[in-house]
């Protein structure tokens, strides 16, 4: 049987994001597969926000190849992270969207009319 190769996928989240990781996954990025979660649970968590403005400049600039990443949900807020979908959806992004604890099911039917995958 033949081994397949392939590059392994890797999860980071952008509220882990900083120089010295950023420099890391810049020297990987032919050999990875990435997908960047906004990061938004860890942050709520360590009492920090992250700006909508700042991760979409982020995942605009960076030279990373970035296979996939989430909109920036907003924990316990339903409407604000929907709202962060669709701002993004407006400014050219293709995120995935993530359907939130408490959002009504017909959220996650709306977000596969725009989307393949949802987290």
């Amino acid at each position: 049987m033949t081994r397949r190769s392939h590059k392994p996928f890797i999860l980071i989240s952008y509220a882990y994001m900083s120089k010295p990781m950023l420099a890391t996954l810049l020297a990987l990025r032919e050999d990875i597969t990435l997908t960047v979660d906004s990061g938004a649970f860890t942050a709520y968590k360590l009492g920090k926000k992250i700006e909508l403005e700042s991760y979409m400049n982020f995942l605009a600039t960076s030279k990373l190849k970035i296979e996939h990443y989430m909109n920036l949900d907003v924990i316990g807020d339903v409407a604000a992270s929907k709202k962060n979908y669709y701002k993004m959806l407006d400014e050219g992004f293709k995120p995935m969207p993530v359907f939130t604890r408490g959002a009504p099911t017909s959220d996650l039917e709306e977000y596969y009319e725009t989307s393949d995958v949802v987290a």
